[in-house]
């Protein structure tokens, strides 16, 4: 998710580096939680190894948990509220300030050579 915040202008452009640290934090936060949701409410016969919240991302995984589509959404809507640009502004704007921001930057195209498809 850094990297996309880099690339497609948003860092440091509209959120600075505290900001981005915040939001990630959020984001961090809301996945732990899907993630002890899951373990939790998952019909199994046990819990096994799971004694603490620190055993959920262990690493020996080897990698890092994704994200799901709605806390990307949520970490652009935290950005564009977050953001130091437009600070008088409304929230639809600042959103639309966002939009149009990720639209025009260089993500678009790194994007688009990487998957081959254009918009």
């Amino acid at each position: 998710m850094k990297r996309f915040y880099k690339d497609f202008e948003i860092f440091p452009d509209i959120v600075n580096l505290i900001q981005t640290k915040n939001i990630f934090d959020i984001i961090a936060d809301s996945l732990l939680k899907e993630k002890i949701h899951s373990v939790y409410h998952t019909p199994t016969k046990g819990l096994g190894n799971i004694t603490s919240t620190n055993n959920l991302f262990h690493p020996s995984d080897n990698k890092l948990p994704n994200i799901n589509f709605g806390l990307f959404l949520e970490s652009l809507a935290l950005a564009s509220f977050h953001s130091f640009v437009n600070v008088e502004k409304g929230a639809l704007e600042k959103i639309i300030y966002l939009i149009e921001k990720i639209s025009n930057s260089s993500g678009i195209k790194k994007s688009q050579l990487i998957s081959g498809e254009t918009l």
